[in-house]
C-alpha cells in the first residue's frame, strides 16, 4: 500500500530551506518505505507460517502413510512365510502319500501273487508273537475298509489268519 505525501511549501530562494524541504520529503519517503517493508515482512511471515503448517501437515500425512505401508509390508512378509511353510508341508505330505500308495500297491500285488492257501498269505515270514501283532496292525492300516483300496473281504481273511496264528503261538 503506497501512499504519497505531497507538501506544498513556499520556498524562497534560500538554499537552506530547499535542503530542509528535500530532507523532509526524503524522510517521509523513507518512513513510507519502512512501513511498506514492515507490511511486506509481516505478509511474508504469515505466508511462511502458513507454509510451515502446510509442510507439517503433509509430513505427518506422509509419516502415517509410511507407517501404514511398513505394517502392510510386514503383514505381507508374514503371510508369504506362512504360504511357503504350508507349501513345503503339503509337498512333504504329498510325497508321503505317494510312498504309502506305492507300499499299498506292492502289498496288494504280493497278496494277489500269493497262491498258497494252506500257508499264511498276509503273515509270511513272521517268526514270533511280537512280529505277528506288528504285522497285524500294519495290515489293518492298509486294508481297513475306511481306507482307500481297503475292503471287508480282505480284512476278514487277515483276521482269520491272525486268529489261527495266535493259537499257533499261544497268544490269547
Amino acid at each position: 500500500m503506497k501512499s504519497q505525501v505531497n507538501f506544498v511549501y513556499d520556498i524562497s530562494d534560500d538554499p537552506q530551506n530547499e535542503i530542509k524541504h528535500w530532507l523532509f520529503l526524503e524522510n517521509v519517503r523513507l518512513q513510507q518505505e519502512r512501513q511498506e517493508l514492515t507490511e511486506e515482512r509481516q505478509q511474508l511471515t504469515k505466508e511462511k507460517n502458513s507454509f510451515e503448517r502446510e509442510k507439517r501437515s503433509y509430513q505427518s500425512a506422509l509419516d502415517v502413510q509410511e507407517k501404514r505401508l511398513l505394517r502392510q509390508k510386514e503383514l505381507f512378509e508374514k503371510q508369504w512365510q506362512i504360504m511357503e511353510n504350508e507349501l513345503r508341508r503339503i509337498a512333504k505330505d504329498k510325497a508321503n502319500i505317494e510312498r504309502e500308495k506305492e507300499n499299498i500297491k506292492k502289498l496288494q500285488n504280493q497278496a494277489k501273487n500269493m497262491t498258497h492257501v494252506g500257508e499264511s498269505r498276509f503273515f509270511a515270514g513272521i517268526s514270533g508273537p511280537t512280529g505277528l501283532k506288528k504285522r497285524y496292525r500294519e495290515l489293518l492300516k492298509i486294508y481297513h475298509p475306511d481306507n482307500e483300496g481297503g475292503d471287508d473281504a480282505t480284512v476278514l481273511l487277515i483276521n482269520q489268519e491272525y486268529k489261527s496264528l495266535k493259537r499257533k503261538y499261544g497268544i490269547d
